[in-house]
């Protein structure tokens, strides 16, 4: 079981950092959704483990990779806000995460809610299964929701990027104009060098040429010299 849920883990969150990484194309705020997202899975199965002091079993692995869904959602949410209000010509920090808050904070407060009354509903079955999973639901969405608005929005409000700090297509953009600055290089040694070929060609045509007329000029004093003898 241990294995399996490792193995789980190990597939979903470079899979969860990527779809965070297409969703706001910016790596610095991929790099803190996906590091709230390990926060609010390491605390859900501590709380398994030394809490409630569950054994690893079907159940238990079934859950560690189940929680990672529940958790990216709302961290998702709001990272494209963040990305949206960039695009509103919000630049700071600041008013960009108040511009997230403000727009759908609320949502994410009404989705987390709604989701915990679904979660609790399954705490009525009979079925141990359905209960533990009512309890990793409930107390996921709990902390996705804490984790979200409280420690996501405090990275984003201390360190978030500003203007396009982190954006990949800055990244992109330097690549290509090195690429091109490269490319102007290596044209302009080349012109270089077909310019010095071409005057060294034209040296030696020159030279020849001069060569070729003072021969001609000896040739003809030669001949006078022999007609005045």
């Amino acid at each position: 079981m241990i294995v399996t849920l490792t193995q789980g883990l190990t597939l979903c969150f470079p899979m969860s950092f990527i779809v965070l990484l297409c969703a706001t194309e910016n790596w610095r705020i991929s790099v803190f959704g996906i590091l709230t997202i390990m926060l609010i899975v390491g605390n859900v199965l501590g709380f398994f483990k030394f809490v409630l002091n569950w054994a690893l079993g079907i159940a238990e692995s079934i859950a560690g990779v189940i929680v990672i869904g529940f958790s990216i959602d709302y961290c998702l949410h709001m990272s494209v806000m963040i990305l949206e209000a960039d695009a509103a010509g919000l630049k700071r920090r600041d008013l960009k995460t108040q511009y997230a808050l403000e727009t759908i904070g609320e949502t994410i407060l009404g989705a987390g809610l709604v989701t915990f009354a679904c979660g609790f509903a399954m705490f009525f079955c009979q079925a141990t299964l359905f209960n533990k999973m009512a309890l990793m639901i409930c107390l996921t969405i709990i902390l996705s929701v804490v984790y979200t608005l409280c420690f996501f929005t405090g990275l984003m409000l201390l360190i978030g990027p500003e203007h396009d700090q982190g954006s990949l297509e800055r990244i992109f953009d330097v690549l290509r104009c090195r690429k091109r600055e490269k490319t102007y290089k290596i044209g302009d040694a080349t012109d270089q060098a077909n310019g010095h070929s071409g005057k060294r060609d034209t040296t030696l045509k020159t030279g020849g040429a001069a060569a070729a007329a003072g021969g001609e000029s000896e040739t003809n004093v030669a001949v006078g010299n022999e007609r005045d003898g």
